[in-house]
Order: C-alpha cells, then structure tokens, then sequence
C-alpha cells in the first residue's frame, strides 16, 4: 500500500510538474514573442527617427540636428544646361521668424576631358565652393549656401561617398 502511495505522488508530482513546466514555457514563448514585437518596433521607430535626420543619395549623406525634424527638406533637379549635372536644393525653415537658410549642391560630371573647365565652372554659381570629388568617379561635388545657411557649425553635415 505504501508503494501504491509514493507512485501516485510521484505521478501526482510529475503531472504538477508537468503542468507548470508547460505553462511556464508557454508564458516564456509569449514573452519572447512580445520581446521580438518589441525589438522590431524599436528598430522601425529607430529608422523612422533617423530618416527624419538622414538623407543619402549615391554621391553624398546629410545629417542634420534633432532639432530640423520636421523644418528641413531636399529637392532634387536634373540641371543639365552645359554639363551632365545634378543640382540639389536644401531648405531649413524653423518657426523662428528670420532664421532659416539653405544651400545648393552641384554635382557636375567631370569626367569629359574634352570639355574646357570654363565650361564647367560656368554651369555652377561663382560663389559656390568645391566641396570635393567622389571617390567612385569624376564627379565634383560644389555647394552654395543662402540665408542662414545649411551646413553651419552645429548645422547639418554633409559626407562624400
């Protein structure tokens, strides 16, 4: 009888056991689920948030400060009049009356050695400035600033690809 006993604890035991042990994986398989929702929505929100403060193209990046989400925008033009040639048009608009600037960039296709460098150099503004040339071809990379500006200390950053 005494054996009769210890077995249906011991099954008693196991089944209890058992059970929790099921009903603890499954708690944990749903806390891991809502960790992986978790660690995925952070990721989007992550992206969302540096999009807001990130722009790339395949000559060059702009990051701008926290503080422009929202007032900053980039538009970009086919402006081939003399010379294969990209032109892109940044705005900073902060709801600060008299404080907003902008810049210009000019990537000119210099790879025709045919074509004088007065042409090329009439193709952008006299004031632009050369930024420098991107490191997968010829193209130079000019930037002109207007207003307040755009690339300013603690304004936005611009990195050549």
């Amino acid at each position: 009888m005494k054996g009769k006993i210890i077995g249906i604890v011991i099954v008693v035991m196991l089944a209890i056991t058992g059970a929790a042990g099921y009903f603890t994986y499954q708690k944990a398989e749903e806390k891991a689920k809502q960790l992986a929702e978790d660690i995925i929505i952070d990721e989007e929100n992550r992206k969302d948030e540096a999009a807001k403060t990130h722009y790339e193209n395949k000559y060059f990046s702009i990051d701008v400060p926290e503080d422009w989400i929202g007032y900053w925008d980039v538009i970009e033009e086919e402006n081939s009049l003399y010379v294969d040639q990209i032109l892109y048009r940044l705005s900073y608009k902060p709801p600060v009356e008299n404080y907003g600037g902008g810049a210009e960039i000019y990537i000119l296709d210099m790879s025709d050695t045919s074509v004088p460098l007065s042409v090329y150099r009439a193709s952008i503004p006299d004031y632009a400035e050369e930024v420098g040339v991107v490191s997968f071809a010829d193209y130079d990379v000019f930037v002109m600033e207007v207003g307040g500006g755009f690339f300013w200390d603690g304004g936005a950053k611009i990195t050549l690809k």
